[in-house]
């Protein structure tokens, strides 16, 4: 189970289930990964099984974050605008270093949106924005989610043609965990998401 950290309705309830399997099921062998997950909780549900913890080295990158400033009801109503000023912003500031002979500055954009529809409309408005500062030639607009083929996902994996600078991917939170994308040096999310729950207050 990976990224059991984020304690989703979903993960849980496969952790139980397996656990309830473990118990009939001797040569069943758990792995539990996450690289900030609570150990003592897990340790604890899972205390009568022999649990061993494995720490795995890893390199640490310096991020740097910036939050949006704007109300809640202000970002839920514009936020596909809001991530996209951002992107332009960004591929201005990659040019600029590139033009001033900084190319190690230069690296891909990966975007997350809520769901295939948010990215398609974001797709065709940044296209619209890159064209009226004439900057289209540039960038290679990219898509992900989690629908597309594995020969669709080899796409976004492809370098640049020679006259791009980089790509902008537009993907959903298919990205977050089931793949790495070379070459990513900003993020930009809106920090929303489509959720199904169960709310008892609708039967």
């Amino acid at each position: 189970m990976d990224e059991a950290h984020e304690r989703t309705i979903d993960g849980d309830l496969c952790l139980g289930m397996i656990k309830e399997i473990l118990h009939r099921r001797e040569d069943l062998k758990l792995v539990i990964t996450s690289g900030t997950m609570d150990e003592k909780v897990f340790k604890e549900y899972f205390g009568g099984f022999g649990v061993k913890r494995i720490e795995v080295e890893g390199r640490e990158y310096p991020v740097e974050i910036k939050y949006e400033v704007a109300s809640r009801e202000e970002w839920e109503y514009s936020y596909i605008e809001r991530a996209l000023n951002e992107v332009i912003e960004i591929c201005g500031v990659m040019l600029d270093k590139w033009l001033s002979g900084e190319s190690e500055a230069v690296g891909h954009i990966l975007v997350f949106f809520t769901s295939p529809s948010d990215r398609r409309l974001a797709e065709k408005r940044v296209l619209e924005m890159l064209e009226a500062i004439d900057h289209r030639a540039h960038i290679e607009i990219r898509g992900l989610h989690g629908r597309m083929t594995r020969d669709e996902q080899r796409d976004i994996f492809k370098p640049c043609h020679p006259q791009s600078l980089h790509k902008v991917i537009f993907a959903t939170n298919v990205a977050e965990t089931s793949l790495t994308i070379p070459g990513v040096r900003y993020v930009v999310d809106c920090g929303l998401a489509n959720v199904c729950s169960f709310s008892y207050k609708r039967l």
